[in-house]
């Protein structure tokens, strides 16, 4: 009896292997169709990025018109420096010199020391002596009360005619 149980215990190990091995086979074949797909694309792709061969000798008029498949830039920096500063140097200054700048200068922050000195002393307050002070007066009372501030901050349609 132990031995049929074990030998029914290897058939099952068996059958779990061939289902990994499976699996596994299934993992490969996946990876290399992937693999093929992606090689198919990049041969078609790149038989478009690849320039048409044309043979032309010096002096034959060309038979079509060619067109370059990209166009490139170069930019001389030394030159392009070298060029900038002769055309800053080649222009002429543009300011012009005022002689009486000082002085006007010193004559504007005399007046506004002037006008903020006038103004203070404009609106100083009359100072009194200490030992004359008189009490305050009473504040007055208004003739008619005032209306209550909610009945004056109406929006316009609120407001009735009477």
């Amino acid at each position: 009896m132990r031995n049929k149980r074990r030998a029914g215990n290897n058939n099952s190990r068996r059958a779990g292997a061939r289902a990994g091995t499976g699996i596994s086979t299934f993992l490969y074949v996946r990876a290399a169709m992937g693999a093929g797909t992606l090689l198919v694309l990049f041969f078609l792709l790149f038989a478009r990025l690849v320039p048409e061969k044309i043979s032309l000798e010096p002096g034959v008029v060309a038979d079509r018109t060619i067109i370059a498949p990209r166009s490139v830039t170069y930019t001389d920096t030394q030159t392009t420096e070298e060029r900038r500063q002769l055309a800053r140097d080649t222009v002429p200054d543009r300011y012009t010199a005022v002689p009486e700048a000082g002085r006007l200068v010193e004559q504007t922050i005399n007046d506004v020391f002037a006008a903020v000195t006038q103004a203070r002393e404009e609106a100083a307050v009359p100072v009194e002596p200490v030992g004359e002070a008189e009490p305050p007066a009473e504040p007055a009372e208004p003739a008619e009360p005032a209306e209550p501030r909610s009945s004056r901050r109406r929006c316009a349609s609120a407001w009735r005619s009477p």
